[in-house]
């Protein structure tokens, strides 16, 4: 059988589909690598370009909500839609509007519902600056303009020569926190969550630095003490007669406790005033706080501000005049907060504690 010989000397024929392919390939590489690196005049174009748009964008609009900085400070203005951090979010960031809203929410707790008080179309102006805390920002000055209560709310933070820690205060030097009587903690920088504020969540938070000691309410008998610390952190239980719910048992719980000191014992009375605990961060905390609870045997939740008697303080005297002098400088500064119809709305509330 005889093997039939291939024919060298005769080529293939190129196919002509595979040549067009294979020229459009090299085109769309080419392509490729000069929108890369794109020529000198084509950086210059478009470096011109970007400028221009960035000085569009920096053109002063004739917008209601704004978010700007004035000497130093920022200010900012906004119109309520809806959830604090959303109405924030059309003129700020993302991050700025989450940390402003839960800031701005502690102070308005103690002058409106943040679930049912707050309007569509409510003002809301606050003068704040950035700090190294975990809030990374801190309002110096807020003013809200209610359309439910028809007036205008204001806060001013003001630190009194020799006190270790600033407080709000109204326009005329009234605290605009309220204060417990017998309360378990003597000296704390603010209260950063109350029953009102978030009902889930079933205490009042005191924001204080570790190791700020923690005092018994009342007369009481210490019930037990740090169970479920990978929740609570180091926490305790105590029990005692309160005659204004009564003359019936609560009970009082205290957790994320640095340390209990070395003589609370379980089954042991323990006086009223007697330091029991230090605040800490323990247990599924973010920051250094109190969260105290209250309830009945049955674990029944009862509001503290229902249980202790409360109160205002008042600025002293001798602090009135330099307070007053800072509170017209930044009114002035609030006053630069300009508005726009760019977000006409603003504010329902929303808010984050520190548990």
């Amino acid at each position: 059988m005889r093997r039939r010989r291939r024919n060298r000397s005769k080529l293939r024929r190129p196919n002509p589909i595979m040549i067009v392919i294979s020229i459009g390939l090299v085109a769309a590489v080419a392509a490729l690598v000069f929108l890369r690196n794109p020529t000198p005049q084509q950086k210059s174009v478009e470096t011109s370009k970007n400028r221009a748009l960035v000085v569009q964008a920096q053109k002063p609009q004739s917008l209601q909500d704004s978010d700007r900085t004035t000497q130093g400070s920022q200010t900012l203005s906004a119109t309520v839609i809806g959830a604090l951090p959303h109405s924030l979010r059309r003129i700020t960031s993302r991050e700025k509007a989450k940390l402003l809203s839960a800031l701005s929410a502690r102070l308005l707790i103690w002058k409106v519902d943040l679930r049912r008080g707050l309007r569509r179309g409510d003002k809301i102006k606050m003068v704040y600056r950035p700090v190294s805390k975990q809030s990374k920002y801190q309002i110096e000055a807020m003013t809200y303009k209610s359309l439910k209560h028809g007036k205008i709310f204001r806060f001013y933070r003001f630190k009194p020569r020799g006190q270790k820690f600033a407080v709000y205060y109204d326009e005329k030097g009234r605290s605009v926190e309220q204060y417990l009587e017998d309360s378990p903690m003597r000296t704390y920088e603010q209260v950063t969550s109350i029953l009102k504020m978030r009902p889930k969540h079933k205490g009042v938070d005191f924001k204080a630095p570790q190791g700020t000691k923690i005092y018994m309410p009342w007369r009481g008998r210490v019930i037990s003490k740090n169970w479920n610390v990978r929740y609570n952190g180091y926490c305790l239980k105590v029990e005692f007669t309160n005659k204004r719910w009564r003359g019936n048992r609560v009970h009082a719980l205290f957790l994320h406790l640095h340390k209990i000191m070395p003589n609370i014992r379980r089954g042991r009375i323990i006086a009223a005033g007697a330091p029991i605990a230090e605040v800490g961060n323990t247990g599924r905390s973010t920051a250094a706080h109190l969260h105290y609870q209250t309830q009945t045997p049955r674990g029944r939740i009862i509001d503290p501000y229902r249980l202790h008697n409360t109160y205002r303080r008042n600025l002293p005297g001798r602090h009135a005049e330099s307070f007053q002098r800072q509170r017209r400088s930044l009114d002035r500064i609030l006053k630069q907060a300009k508005a726009s119809p760019h977000n006409n709305r603003v504010v329902r509330g929303d808010d984050q504690d520190d548990d």
